[in-house]
């Protein structure tokens, strides 16, 4: 039987990413693998943060071998996304065997359209079906996009992240997160995102 923490994903950027924002009380220079390590959180979702380009070198995903599973980045914080993007996750998944997805952060724009279309979202998704190793597509959705127009988007994905945006709206998780789960199409995989600071 798998315990509770075998289903825990640790959110990971790129260290030190966030050192100068959101009111952090110091700076950070620990890597995503250190922390699950510390943790103990088996499985990583890694997401490219700022300018630097994923995948980096080979070298840099020996670490990741040591957890469970790994999901990495198609778009970035921000919606941050580039035509070639998805060439280079299927390489790191070439390198990373326990590599078991890919994840779009910040995909929605605030009309509700994705950063990628619906019908190239289709295309992606049978690259990743059609990869040596078939990979998931995961998307965050917020709390404040449940009202938008996300349904043909959503029915692409395998495995939808659900996170509230401002932590004074967390009186209202257990409301949002049922429409969360009315709004997901069947079949797909629904995983709480939590904020560790904030």
């Amino acid at each position: 039987m798998r315990a509770l923490r075998d289903r825990m994903w640790l959110w990971g950027h790129a260290p030190g990413s966030h050192n100068v924002e959101w009111g952090l009380p110091g700076p950070s220079r620990i890597t995503p693998v250190e922390a699950a390590h510390y943790m103990g959180i088996p499985n990583v979702i890694m997401v490219r943060y700022g300018p630097e380009s994923l995948p980096p070198d080979a070298q840099y995903l020996v670490p990741f071998r040591s957890l469970d599973s790994v999901v990495w980045s198609l778009v970035g914080a921000g919606g941050m996304h580039e035509t070639a993007d998805l060439d280079r996750v299927l390489a790191v998944a070439e390198a990373l065997p326990n590599m078991t997805g890919v994840m779009m952060d910040d995909f929605f724009r605030p009309t509700g359209d994705g950063v990628i279309s619906v019908e190239t979202l289709g295309e992606t998704q049978a690259r990743l079906k059609r990869a040596t190793r078939p990979l998931d597509l995961w998307v965050v959705l917020y709390d404040y996009q449940l009202d938008m127009p996300v349904r043909a988007h959503l029915e692409q994905c395998d495995t939808l992240t659900f996170w509230t945006w401002e932590a004074r709206n967390l009186v209202h998780l257990e409301q949002n997160f049922s429409r969360f789960e009315a709004l997901a199409p069947p079949g797909c995989r629904k995983v709480l995102g939590l904020y560790m600071w904030d």
